[in-house]
């Protein structure tokens, strides 16, 4: 299962989830670790697209996620930001 979240806090539980999805039939690999490839882009429409394709087997699958659904708003991201430098700042200036 692949899970698309988007944020810019480190732990994954502070961020908000977009969408998730399956890549089925993955093929064994040797030591037990797929080979998969993950790949997004974002449209001149604000499109965002993830797929994941199985190196060994070449089985695909993907997910296309609409602006506006679900998506963080500007305020949210600024507000996400100045508090992940807010600290970073502060420890800056106290170490001087």
């Amino acid at each position: 299962m692949i899970n698309i979240y988007e944020g810019e806090d480190r732990l994954v539980q502070n961020n908000k989830l977009l969408g998730t999805f399956l890549l089925r039939n993955i093929t064994p690999a040797p030591a037990r670790i797929p080979i998969i490839d993950v790949i997004s882009s974002i449209d001149e429409n604000g499109i965002f697209t993830v797929t994941a394709v199985d190196q060994l087997s070449g089985n695909t699958n993907s997910i296309k996620i609409v602006p506006d659904k679900g998506r963080l708003t500007q305020n949210e991201l600024i507000k996400m930001v100045d508090e992940i430098c807010h600290p970073i700042i502060e420890m800056e200036i106290d170490d001087d």
